[in-house]
């Protein structure tokens, strides 16, 4: 039988990735989600977790145990909210601070679903790329595509969004489409600039295009889109912004190594707050559904 307060804390763990994120998500030390851990395992008989030097990463089994958990934990999230009655009543406002792509391609089916479960809930949208204005509390919320989310800051992984090289239809008539990733050195690439956010996406232009390649350099992803479609040269796109221009095409699709994870993050002091509590849960769960669809 199996424990939920113990596979509460494998939850955790699997989204948090290491042993002491999950412990400040969960306010308790160290020691106590390694013990639970290890109990879990040790009652199911099998590892769910292959212990890394960069984290926690789940077994095949712990894959299989998760897709049914984490779909019971946003289960009981939403019915608890229900059975209170708050899901009408929650009012206020959450301030979201994410980047200008997510709004233009991801975000904004999940700001309708949240504002139809909650029409009292108001919403600041602050557009910014990088982790200022959460950090100077000029936020509640911010949705971000990183590795490693500050420390100071607690939240999950909801989802993992993968890269690809794009260009226009236009460009590719014109240049014709390059073979393989070296043929980037006979080509015009567009990328970020020093001041953006370093992304596996980024490393792997720039380990394949030669500085004099480089024709257009932008510290905004839609700018870079905007040049991509425009046809001065091809770069780097999250799939869910390329592939939804018809005048792109994937010249390279994202491969294991070209993806980046999105976290929904906000302070400790603030998980407490029933309008941030209920937008971090509602993003969990609208995520995860979109992502089943999808597969």
């Amino acid at each position: 039988m199996i424990n939920w307060d113990d596979l509460n804390y494998f939850v955790v763990v699997s989204r948090a990735g290491n042993l002491n994120r999950a412990a400040r998500i969960l306010n308790v030390n160290h020691s106590t989600v390694f013990r639970r851990i290890a109990g879990l395992e040790s009652s199911l008989g099998m590892r769910l977790f292959d212990r890394k030097s960069e984290g926690y990463e789940l077994t095949e089994a712990g894959k299989i145990i998760m897709e049914v958990a984490s779909q019971v934990d946003t289960d009981i999230s939403a019915l608890n909210l229900r059975l209170s009655g708050k899901d009408f009543q929650l009012s206020g406002t959450v301030r979201i601070t994410t980047t200008d792509t997510l709004i233009a391609s991801f975000l904004p089916p999940h700001l309708l679903s949240f504002r139809q479960r909650y029409p009292g809930i108001g919403i600041d949208l602050i557009s910014d790329n990088a982790f200022t204005n959460l950090a100077k509390r000029e936020a509640d919320i911010a949705l971000r595509l990183c590795r490693n989310p500050p420390q100071e800051l607690v939240g999950e992984k909801i989802a993992v969004l993968g890269w690809g090289l794009y260009a226009s239809r236009n460009y590719l008539t014109e240049h014709g489409r390059p073979d393989c990733p070296e043929d980037l050195a006979n080509h015009f690439v567009v990328c970020g600039d020093e001041s953006m956010p370093l992304i596996t996406a980024t490393s792997w232009l720039k380990s394949y295009a030669p500085e004099e390649a480089v024709v257009l350099r932008s510290n905004s992803i839609m700018n870079i889109f905007s040049v991509i479609k425009a046809g001065i040269g091809m770069g780097m796109l999250p799939c869910h912004l390329g592939d939804a221009e018809p005048a792109l095409e994937a010249v390279f699709p994202p491969g294991a190594a070209l993806t980046s994870d999105l976290w929904i993050l906000t302070h400790s002091s603030l998980r407490k707050s029933a309008a941030v509590s209920a937008f971090v849960e509602h993003m969990i769960s609208s995520v995860s559904r979109e992502i089943e669809v999808a597969h």
